[in-house]
């Protein structure tokens, strides 16, 4: 999915999406691969949310929550978003 698409699926800019991507690859939750002229980011489902709560919680567990049963066997192998 390009980041043109991720910005049109949430009605927001292509800018916009790519400052949030930005972020999560500063936080950690996303790595970024240069590959050509396209970056490739894979989302890290093992990492825990930045929150001091008693139950560690990964990204995966909340994308989980969030996305079809379809995508959540995709969020057990690891998820590419191409740029």
């Amino acid at each position: 999915m390009r980041i043109r698409d991720i910005a049109a699926a949430l009605g927001i800019t292509e800018r916009n999406a790519h400052s949030i991507v930005t972020d999560l690859t500063t936080a950690c939750y996303v790595v970024k691969k240069k590959e050509g002229r396209r970056n490739r980011y894979r989302i890290q489902v093992h990492v825990p949310l930045r929150r001091d709560t008693d139950r560690h919680q990964t990204i995966g567990e909340l994308l989980a929550v969030l996305v079809d049963t379809k995508a959540r066997a995709d969020l057990q192998q690891g998820v590419d978003v191409t740029a």
